[in-house]
């Protein structure tokens, strides 16, 4: 019981990702060390938006359940020295740890299209449709408190959904000013997970 009531207090109770409890406490940590050791980390925001979608029409797929599978196919994607945790009701934040710009880009980007694949795997075209995946990613600067790299990955994002969404936009520290880093998606892309190697 006590170690049930544990894990319930340091992770999200869907996804068994963790919480935004148990991720202010890792980020402390994990930036420390990256800053100590001047390895490099990189940071997305993931955003699904207009999930009530799934629910509407008589869906039988209930959309705490694609949000638990989403969940769970981010924690199988990333590496275990990598955190993962819901952030909202329908956004997510992963850090890629001691991990090259390029490489946490490509990572990230994969991630995201995996999702979207997973996305028209489990729900009909038109539900799917309805529904956009965005991301933003960042890297973590030396001068970077926990709140100033938050804000520049949520810029990142928001960046992302403002360009008809369905992207991921690359913001470079320190500065907030966005370049694309995706194109378009394709439909049509059969995209298998890519998985980090640790």
């Amino acid at each position: 019981i006590n170690q049930k009531l544990s894990d319930m207090s340091s992770s999200d109770s869907l996804t068994g990702l963790a919480n935004r409890y148990t991720f202010d406490i890792l980020i402390h940590h994990l930036l420390a060390n990256a800053k100590r050791h001047q390895h490099p980390v990189s940071i997305m925001m993931l955003d699904l938006s207009e999930l009530k979608a799934i629910n509407a029409d008589g869906h039988t797929l209930h959309l705490d359940t694609f949000i638990q599978k989403t969940g769970q196919f981010i924690k199988t994607s990333i590496r275990a020295s990598d955190v993962a945790c819901r952030w909202s009701e329908d956004k997510f934040l992963v850090t890629f740890n001691n991990c090259q710009q390029d490489k946490a880009t490509s990572i990230a980007e994969s991630l995201r299209l995996n999702i979207e694949h997973l996305l028209h795997k489990e729900l009909n075209h038109y539900v799917a449709n309805s529904i956009r995946i965005s991301a933003g990613l960042t890297d973590y600067y030396p001068n970077d408190t926990i709140e100033s790299l938050l804000e520049r990955t949520e810029r990142a994002l928001t960046h992302a959904q403002s360009q008809d969404s369905n992207r991921m936009m690359y913001v470079q520290p320190p500065y907030y000013m966005p370049t694309y880093m995706t194109r378009r998606i394709n439909k049509q892309l059969d995209v298998k997970a890519v998985q980090m190697q640790a």
